[in-house]
């Protein structure tokens, strides 16, 4: 309990920032807008002139410091709902939640550093937080997140095991929402990685993921994967389809539609193999699962069926 309330209130002041910075700046240009506007003007609805910019300012600043207050629902449950919501509450909250904002806030800095190629930095400072306190389970996540996005799945299952199999979170720490959400993304990295072992492992982590996320498109696409893989098939592209209509992420939907190639290889669908494997392709050229794609073409039709995949 000592380690998690120190790793809490260095996150609640990291969190107070993070979360603060777009509010104020928005009070800032309210408040400007207001003084410059006059804070008296009043507006006549029926003239065809637009509006002033000042009072435009006025309106726009405060709609959106109005509408911060309402925490409107979000698809993907592991992310916090509002800004001003989370200041407020802040001082009232458990470890646990804490602890959960702390996971959310690094893994969007994360995914900041990953959608600029950046992961040889992003992965440094991870590391360096853990050579200074290798307790630090919070910083293991993100590092953990990391060497996902990265394909060093191997070496991020080795975290993720730490996380999950060996205590290094304590009883309790995180809400449901944010361990599912790590317990998939362990699943994805056993499911990449494969080795002894990991085909169970990642069954179980991914069933527990989807016990507590069963909507979530990101969930339901590694939930299948790993279903076909294991042989059932029919339930697995199910699952997979309803991943890839409902996601927009490029990279996803390109291994969305690596994993139908390989299941309808498996059910001796040549031509819907390569049909799958060309449009995944076409999304994502390094996409790590078209190797496999191919071996499993090759596996059940033979190896000079695979180039025509591309065609």
């Amino acid at each position: 309990m000592t380690q998690l309330s120190g790793h809490g209130r260095r996150i609640k002041w990291r969190l107070l920032v993070t979360y603060a910075a777009g509010p104020l700046v928005t009070l800032a240009l309210f408040c400007a807008a207001t003084i410059q506007d006059g804070g008296s003007r009043r507006l006549d609805w029926s003239s065809p002139a637009p509006l002033p910019l000042w009072t435009s300012m006025v309106f726009v600043n405060g709609y959106l410091l109005v509408t911060g207050l309402i925490p409107f629902p979000r698809a993907d449950p592991t992310i916090p709902r509002n800004d001003f919501l989370q200041i407020f509450l802040l001082p009232f909250m458990s470890q646990a939640r804490i602890a959960s904002l702390g996971v959310a806030e690094h893994s969007i800095e994360i995914g900041r550093l990953a959608a600029l190629g950046n992961y040889e930095a992003a992965a440094q400072e991870a590391r360096r937080v853990l050579r200074a306190d290798p307790e630090d389970w919070i910083a293991r996540t993100g590092l953990a997140d990391l060497l996902v996005l990265a394909g060093a799945y191997g070496e991020a299952t080795r975290h993720y095991s730490l996380l999950f199999e060996e205590g290094a979170v304590p009883a309790g720490a995180l809400p449901r929402e944010t361990r599912a959400r790590l317990a998939n993304n362990y699943a994805w990295a056993l499911f990449m990685a494969r080795g002894a072992g990991a085909l169970e492992r990642a069954d179980r982590m991914s069933a527990e993921a989807m016990g507590s996320l069963p909507r979530v498109a990101w969930v339901r696409g590694t939930r299948g994967a790993i279903l076909v893989d294991q042989g059932s098939i029919a339930e697995g592209e199910a699952l997979i389809g309803y991943a890839y209509k409902h996601s927009s992420d490029r990279f996803a939907r390109a291994a969305n539609l690596a994993c139908l190639a390989i299941a309808a290889a498996r059910r001796g669908k040549r031509d819907e193999a390569q049909r799958f494997l060309a449009r995944a392709r076409r999304l994502d050229g390094e996409c790590d699962l078209l190797a496999r794609v191919e071996s499993a073409i090759a596996g059940t039709f033979g190896p000079g069926d695979v180039g025509m995949a591309g065609k």
